[in-house]
């Protein structure tokens, strides 16, 4: 009867032991693969070895031409912007109405000019905590922008009813298509509580649309074998009419 007490802890023990066991080849054989970056980033683990012979000739082939990773990143952050400076498309310029001034006093309308489309999804997505804003953008180039409307766009109760949406996969049919509307405030609302402020800030109205899509996540244009496809009454790249 006293070594009841033995065997149940053996036994509690062995089960342990198993289920550990178990856990650590699945996490050896399964889990360290598919996370074997991620797994040498964090511990900072080198992911090679140089083995130099008896020669003393130098086997680095490919030298860098920066000196620091600051120098490459300032680099890299100039030639980005100068790949998207020269890939914009001026398609219609009316009256000289571009290059805007500096000292021109601004509109902003829409919710994307307050939530601007910095990428697409999927592998066309990028961090944008610490993007600039339109606002700030166009500020930084002496050009005053309409701060009432701009405190309306930003404000929780159009930013609750009008907030772009982004889904996370294409499920059904008809939710993707109604979260992949632009969710425009109307007119009559834009104007009746900004009104006030559009003759000061006349010199010109920037107005941006925008909606999600990309790789993984875009309407579809037809019935790809997935049985979902595009149930609108228009082209599924149109606005809607907000």
């Amino acid at each position: 009867m006293q070594k009841k007490p033995k065997v149940t802890l053996w036994s509690v023990l062995t089960a342990l032991c198993a289920i550990l066991t178990v856990a650590a080849l699945v996490a050896t054989f399964v889990v360290a693969p598919m996370y074997e970056t991620t797994i040498t980033v964090a511990l900072n683990a080198d992911t090679y070895r140089i083995i130099r012979g008896d020669s003393e000739e130098d086997t680095n082939y490919f030298t860098s031409d920066f000196a620091s990773d600051e120098e490459r990143e300032a680099y890299e952050e100039e030639l980005c912007a100068t790949v998207e400076a020269e890939g914009a498309a001026l398609l219609m310029n009316n009256n000289s109405a571009l290059p805007l001034a500096s000292g021109a006093k601004v509109s902003l309308f829409a919710r994307g000019s307050v939530d601007l489309m910095y990428g697409g999804t999927g592998s066309g997505a990028v961090a944008t905590s610490s993007a600039p804003t339109l606002k700030d953008a166009l500020e930084a180039q002496g050009i005053e922008v309409n701060q009432t409307l701009w405190d309306w766009y930003t404000s929780e109760s159009v930013a609750g009813s009008y907030s772009r949406q982004t889904p996370s996969a294409i499920a059904d049919a008809l939710e993707a298509n109604s979260q992949y509307g632009v969710n425009e405030a109307p007119w009559s609302e834009v104007e009746s509580n900004n009104s006030s402020s559009f003759a000061e800030y006349g010199d010109a109205a920037i107005v941006v649309f925008s909606r999600s899509g990309g790789e993984g996540a875009d309407l579809p244009s037809g019935d790809n074998g997935s049985g979902v496809s595009w149930t609108g009454d228009t082209n599924y790249l149109e606005l809607s009419q907000e």
